[in-house]
């Protein structure tokens, strides 16, 4: 009996040590993968970021995996709401059995200029090996966008990405892609198309709406019929209205960055996030701050842009402030999306500009962004 009981010892001894080994190759802590097993709010909180931009962690080799439907990201989570999860101090994403679940995205650049990157087999890359579950569709309303001559073509794009989407149990954000003016200029178009896409996908659960993008010079609230209190909240009432309720992405004054300001007149909307944006070789404490008195008003969050480079979407990188912000999200339960997917001669850029492939992507086709997000999003996918 005795020698048995050894023999058992020894093989858990065995078994723990292969345990911590196995955690290790991916990123993790032995302890960390368990406690993540128990608790994803307790593991997000542990969370610590220290993705490289230079040197992959994981297998990149273009190849698609077998996956079972229950096992994708919306076959484990569902239909997606905003509500508290103990441990948060402000509403999170929650799935269908009503637990926290982090959204891990990257963001197209304007569709009417890279339209290439939405595809099928584009999107099964990201789900199978980059750790994304989300995408998101830059819709340019202006800059020759959705409403200067390229309706057909987004549209036609919009509706791919759905599918795709659909087919791979993926999340995707139609994201109405204002930049820097007054989103209530155009109401009457943004009405339509609202309308017209939560009418059409009102029951499909993975689709997310965000309503503008980075509606700059146009206050939160000052009680003018024309602030993005305003616009947003008659936005939100035509989405609703169309009967979906699928989750609200709202932007936020200075390019989506002052956050801070919600707390004094919410929407009170149900499922409905604000949006925070950053890129890290320029926002540091200073909208960090921003982030933490929103997380401390309670104000439900969701990073729908960011980059590790700096604001301009050039410039030099930041990996130890974009692990901080990474860090900062994550311990608080906020979902990102990053910015963005194309091959654009620019540090934001996933993709090198020499890279002429529109999925199944190699680690040598990634630039800076591309492998520093996707350290970070194989990591995030194992908490």
């Amino acid at each position: 009996m005795k020698k048995k009981m050894n023999k058992r010892r020894v093989l858990t001894a065995l078994a723990l040590c292969s345990l911590i080994l196995s955690s290790t190759a991916f990123g993790f802590d032995g302890i960390s993968q368990v406690a993540a097993k128990q608790n994803s709010v307790a593991a997000s909180k542990a969370f610590r970021a220290d993705a490289s931009g230079t040197r992959l962690r994981y297998a990149v080799k273009g190849k698609n995996k077998p996956m079972a439907r229950s096992k994708t990201p919306f076959g484990q989570h569902g239909r997606l709401s905003v509500g508290h999860a103990k441990g948060f101090k402000q509403p999170v994403i929650l799935d269908k059995h009503k637990k926290y679940v982090q959204l891990r995205g990257v963001s197209t650049h304007g569709l009417q200029w890279y339209p290439q990157y939405v595809n099928q087999k584009a999107m099964r890359s990201l789900r199978d090996e980059w750790g994304i579950n989300t995408v998101r569709l830059a819709v340019y309303p202006r800059e020759g966008g959705y409403l200067e001559g390229s309706q057909a073509k987004m549209d036609a794009k919009i509706k791919t990405a759905v599918k795709a989407a659909d087919k791979l149990g993926m999340y995707v954000i139609i994201d109405w892609h204002v930049l820097n003016y007054n989103p209530n200029d155009d109401l009457a178009q943004v009405q339509n198309f609202f309308k017209t896409y939560a009418a059409k996908y009102k029951n499909n659960a993975h689709v997310i709406f965000e309503i503008c993008n980075e509606p700059t010079h146009t206050k939160w609230f000052d009680g003018s019929g024309r602030d993005l209190y305003t616009y947003c909240k008659t936005v939100s009432k035509t989405i609703r209205d169309s009967g979906s309720d699928a989750i609200i992405l709202c932007g936020t004054n200075t390019w989506s960055q002052d956050i801070d300001e919600v707390a004094k007149k919410p929407l009170g909307v149900k499922n409905v996030m604000y949006t925070l944006h950053f890129y890290a070789g320029t926002h540091r404490d200073d909208v960090q701050n921003k982030l933490k008195q929103a997380v401390d008003s309670k104000t439900p969050i969701f990073a729908s842009e960011f980059g590790i480079c700096d604001a301009s979407g050039n410039g030099g990188y930041d990996i130890d402030n974009a692990n901080r912000w990474m860090t900062l999200l994550t311990n608080n339960g906020i979902s990102f999306t990053c910015w963005s997917l194309c091959n654009k001669d620019e540090s934001a850029s996933c993709l090198k500009p020499s890279c002429d492939k529109t999925s199944q992507w190699q680690a040598s086709d990634l630039n800076t962004t591309g492998i520093w997000l996707v350290n970070t999003c194989r990591k995030l996918g194992q908490i």
